[in-house]
């Protein structure tokens, strides 16, 4: 998932877990996140972020007058919800109607301890959008995300150690999974969904992630629960030995972003190896894409994440003349000047570019698609 700005649900949901050293190293968390929302999206790695990690998944939509940012038109599509985000997501789910055939909710974080929480928010969400949906049966996932935050203060985002922590032994995956479907279980979810980032090339790491999802998977069946579990684009699947069961979802965003030159998410080359990839894994696949976009600052290198509805704010300063669409990515670009004299570029997915991504997708073969995120 991409980088996106927590809001106050995670200091409820904290509140129950820590002490005033625990609170001070919320605040430091919270600080964190907002000096990095000017460069974020979901994390990611989705959600946008770069692997060393900001808290994941990227792109946010909007509901208003220039569309719905989703391209879902008639496509069933499976979709992130973020808890600082209700009112937004409401009415997207609205919008959306038939379209929406799983939600996927934003996210359970580990404490200084290492201990799971679920910030309140979360549970908040779930109650209204199957309020809202009573006539529709939607299915609901909990999404594990590996950001944890620091004794004393501060965060560590798609966090490895974490993972070595939580995976290394038999008996440490086993309490981790037990914990994992205790928690799913008391939240009345259908499923759950691994967002476990930033592993990189650790090949080590790699093999104890895939015993624990197979080891996981194990556990998740005899309850009768689905499984997903969200693969970064550069995930050395042909390496690893995932079993048939998971359905196994590929982030198909970020070719271009923090640290590129600029360049849109994503591109119908891309895209298609996305799909290619994904034919190295047994069973189901899924291929995610990330509305939003991101700016950037010509001559520093700087790119500032951004949604379609911010995307769509500062082209006014651009002028609609100076706006084009590429054609191997269908992202609308543009170029305006700041009032420090610095020229940016601005790259962003809109309707027309979700319907694209999703023909190239569905023309290659992807039977399932998601959208990093609903509201915005």
């Amino acid at each position: 998932m991409e980088s996106e700005k927590p809001g106050t649900g995670l200091l409820t949901g904290l509140s129950k877990h820590c002490n005033k050293a625990g609170c001070m190293a919320l605040l430091g968390l919270l600080g964190c996140i907002l000096l990095l929302a000017g460069c974020t999206g979901r994390k990611r790695e989705m959600r946008g972020v770069e692997a060393e990690g900001e808290i994941q998944q990227e792109a946010s939509g909007f509901v208003g007058s220039h569309g719905d940012s989703t391209g879902a038109a008639n496509k069933k599509i499976h979709v992130w919800a973020v808890y600082w985000d209700n009112k937004e997501i409401l009415k997207k789910m609205e919008a959306l109607k038939e379209d929406v055939e799983g939600v996927s909710y934003f996210a359970v974080y580990f404490d200084s301890g290492k201990k799971m929480f679920l910030p309140e928010g979360v549970m908040d969400m779930k109650a209204a959008i199957e309020e809202s949906s009573k006539e529709r049966k939607t299915n609901s996932y909990l999404t594990f995300v590996n950001d944890l935050l620091k004794e004393g203060g501060g965060s560590s985002l798609k966090d490895r150690e974490l993972l070595y922590h939580l995976l290394s032994s038999k008996e440490s995956r086993e309490e981790h999974i037990k914990e994992i479907l205790k928690m799913t279980e008391q939240g009345g979810f259908d499923g759950i969904e691994i967002d476990y980032e930033a592993i990189k090339t650790d090949m080590e790491l790699w093999k104890l992630f895939t015993s624990f999802v197979n080891e996981l998977y194990g556990k998740v069946s005899e309850k009768g629960l689905k499984l997903r579990v969200v693969l970064e684009p550069g995930a050395p699947v042909e390496k690893l030995g995932f079993i048939k069961g998971p359905e196994y979802v590929f982030m198909c965003y970020n070719l271009y972003g923090y640290n590129t030159e600029p360049g849109p998410k994503a591109d119908k080359d891309f895209l298609i190896s996305m799909v290619e990839k994904g034919k190295f894994v047994p069973g189901e696949t899924c291929f995610a894409v990330a509305n939003g976009g991101f700016d950037f600052i010509k001559d520093s290198g700087e790119a500032e994440q951004i949604s379609t509805e911010e995307a769509w704010k500062r082209q006014k300063q651009a002028g609609e003349k100076a706006v084009r669409r590429d054609e191997k990515s269908g992202c609308k670009v543009y170029s305006y000047w700041d009032n420090k004299g610095q020229e940016h570029e601005v790259w962003y997915a809109d309707d027309e570019t979700l319907t694209f991504w999703y023909d190239i997708l569905e023309g290659s073969g992807a039977k399932q698609i998601s959208l990093w995120r609903l509201g915005g």
